[in-house]
């Protein structure tokens, strides 16, 4: 048996502060149970499935505090986790402390949408089609809810949507940022899903990043495996290259004057349809979401009018 250390509380509360972040650890509040199942590593913590009172829930430990104090990942997604408290994002239960080291304690969803995805058939059945497009449409409903906050996720990835019972909830905020058009000074999303202006060296996120790591993840849906497949960015970018359309200099000279930056030289042309025909109205929408020139990418709302209902 293990005890939880210092509480900062659950979703839904004051802001963590400064002076709330540094506090050391108080007196032990409730006791969990590991249950001896792994769930993952996070992109800064182990992730462990442990219970508390008889309820299971997702254990997220990050590294412990160190001379220059808490980790400013365990901050940033704590904020957000606070801050964004709504049925399509993971719920926050508790944070604070244990051994020195911070924690997150979140409700446990059973899966990912990688795995889900990994038990499908083969064949584009009505029982697939019907599952891609609901979790299509869910997909959309939160990347709108996040714009509708001024939120960046910047990690929308199939690893990072959790599925509980049928209701999808993205997780992982440690590289979320305001949706304040900011330059950052290196590229966010994982390579796979990496919106190929970022590739080519233009490291703004902004809502039509967002909807490109959506059309990605319906391209998995469609593929039954990553869409963009590389080890690195100029494998990725071939991929990109091979399965849409990449406009010419004159229709996009932004994108290759970034590619004659890097030495790279874009082909254009028109490839063969990226994503299966059968997938229908969700093959439109992925074509939408990959648009090479950002400012075509549509909003989330337009993309739920192309899909159609359930």
């Amino acid at each position: 048996m293990a005890a939880l250390g210092f509480c900062l509380g659950g979703g839904g509360g004051p802001e963590p502060g400064a002076d709330q972040a540094q506090a050391p650890e108080g007196p032990m509040l409730a006791s969990f149970t590991p249950l001896g199942r792994p769930l993952g590593e996070g992109r800064f913590g182990q992730i462990l499935e442990v219970s508390l009172a008889g309820e299971a829930f997702a254990l997220k430990r990050f590294p412990p505090a160190g001379e220059d104090g808490i980790s400013s990942e365990f901050l940033v997604e704590l904020l957000w986790l606070r801050r964004l408290a709504a049925p399509c994002v993971v719920r926050l239960a508790q944070a604070g402390f244990f051994r020195g080291a911070p924690f997150l304690l979140l409700e446990e969803c059973g899966r990912n949408l990688r795995q889900e995805i990994g038990e499908w058939d083969r064949a584009d059945t009505p029982a697939v089609l019907a599952r891609a497009r609901d979790f299509a449409r869910q997909l959309l409903g939160a990347i709108g809810f996040l714009r509708s906050r001024g939120v960046l996720h910047r990690d929308i990835k199939p690893d990072n949507i959790l599925l509980r019972g049928g209701v999808l909830k993205l997780c992982d905020f440690g590289l979320a940022t305001p949706d304040d058009g900011r330059r950052h000074e290196s590229p966010s999303y994982t390579l796979p899903y990496r919106p190929i202006e970022q590739l080519l060296g233009d490291y703004r996120a902004d809502a039509s990043s967002e909807i490109w790591a959506f059309g990605c993840v319906v391209g998995e849906m469609a593929a039954r495996g990553v869409f963009f497949a590389g080890l690195t960015e100029a494998e990725v970018l071939a991929s990109i290259s091979a399965a849409i359309p990449i406009p010419n200099a004159r229709a996009w000279p932004e994108g290759h004057d970034l590619a004659r930056r890097r030495g790279w030289a874009l082909p254009h042309g028109a490839p063969k349809p990226a994503v299966s025909c059968t997938f229908g109205s969700l093959a439109r929408a992925a074509e939408l979401a990959l648009r090479c020139r950002r400012q075509e990418r549509p909003s989330p709302e337009a993309l739920l009018e192309v899909i159609g209902p359930n």
